[in-house]
């Protein structure tokens, strides 16, 4: 029996190819759903990419990394950056700033909020509804033992329905780099990111990301320079960390 959301989606679908609803609407209509079936950890912020900051340091040196780091909202961590103990509003410390005229007047741990945890197996329909209860908009994910995997916030639930969200200060805007017969993406770019742009259709069913995409296909980690050919694509390894894909080349093999 065909279930009620597999029905809808079927109707997009159909009107979707008869010209009724266009790709962005497709995409739009899908990512509702799309919170139903993804879970936490596959669009968090990974912990080693998390911006926070140490609250005992000179209030200075944290009112530069505030200025720095430029997000809105930034996990604060006390001992050990896995000991992370609230989040902290820019705009709050900015406010504060005003009010008293002297950062050294300031009172940091009366900013900082206690955060939010949730698990990482956590569904994001799930967590919207959690934040909208408790009226906040960030999250620490942490995994079955406690230890702090990401962070995720607000904005990377609407991007699941919207798209990529960018504002003048973001620092992503080299994440996909598109040229003329080929694009230049970052590993961490996630594959539904790079379908809805492109209008690709890259499978999502087995990996988040492009990196992931490249090492679950190849059955490895990949080297620099090595290429390969999957789902009529060409991927190159521009650059690699560690283990990590920094830098993937993608073209479209055309059609003979």
């Amino acid at each position: 029996m065909i279930s009620p959301t597999d029905e809808i989606r079927g109707t997009i679908e159909l009107y979707h190819k008869e010209g009724s609803v266009d790709q962005s609407d497709k995409y739009m209509l899908d990512g509702v759903f799309y919170l139903r079936e993804t879970q936490v950890k596959e669009v968090m912020t990974h912990r080693k990419d998390i911006k926070d900051i140490n609250i005992d340091q000179n209030i200075d040196d944290i009112a530069k990394e505030i200025k720095e780091i430029k997000h809105s909202r930034i996990p604060v961590w006390k001992d050990s950056p896995d000991n992370i103990i609230g989040i902290l509003s820019s705009k709050d410390f900015l406010h504060s700033f005003i009010e008293n005229q002297d950062l050294k007047k300031i009172n940091l741990q009366e900013l900082v909020v206690e955060p939010m945890f949730i698990h990482e197996n956590t569904r994001l329909d799930e967590l919207l509804s959690e934040f909208r209860t408790r009226k906040i908009r960030s999250a620490i994910v942490i995994d079955e033992y406690g230890d702090i995997q990401g962070l995720i916030t607000l904005s990377d639930i609407l991007e699941e329905v919207v798209g990529l969200i960018q504002d003048e200060h973001d620092n992503d805007r080299d994440n996909i780099i598109i040229q003329k017969n080929t694009c230049l993406v970052k590993g961490k770019v996630t594959i539904r990111d790079l379908n809805r742009i492109l209008n690709w259709n890259l499978p999502e069913e087995e990996a988040t990301t492009i990196a992931g995409l490249l090492i679950n296909e190849a059955q490895r980690i990949p080297d620099e320079n090595e290429s390969f050919d999957f789902y009529g694509f060409h991927f190159k390894i521009i650059t690699k960390n560690s283990n990590q894909l920094t830098n993937i080349e993608i073209s479209k093999i055309n059609d003979e």
